[in-house]
């Protein structure tokens, strides 16, 4: 029996960063500081779907939100 190959939706991973920004109060300077970033460019690619955040930052995020990386994720099946 083949499983379905699932991915991780990079802009509705974004908009679900945005949300969780959102929800927790917390802007693109909090977690620039959080993640002790140089800068918010990669904070804007992530919530903009262009990029992903790293297994670390993610695991950061997930702290930082208080949630779950799998939280953070939107997942779908791969076409097929």
């Amino acid at each position: 029996m083949a499983k379905h190959r699932r991915v991780v939706n990079p802009i509705e991973t974004g908009e679900n960063i945005k949300r969780l920004m959102r929800l927790n109060h917390i802007d693109a300077f909090d977690i620039q500081a959080y993640l002790r970033m140089g800068n918010q460019t990669s904070i804007y690619r992530w919530t903009s779907g262009r990029t992903m955040p790293s297994v670390d930052s993610l695991l950061a995020l997930s702290d930082l939100f208080h949630c779950t990386i799998e939280d953070i994720l939107i997942v779908e099946e791969a076409d097929k």
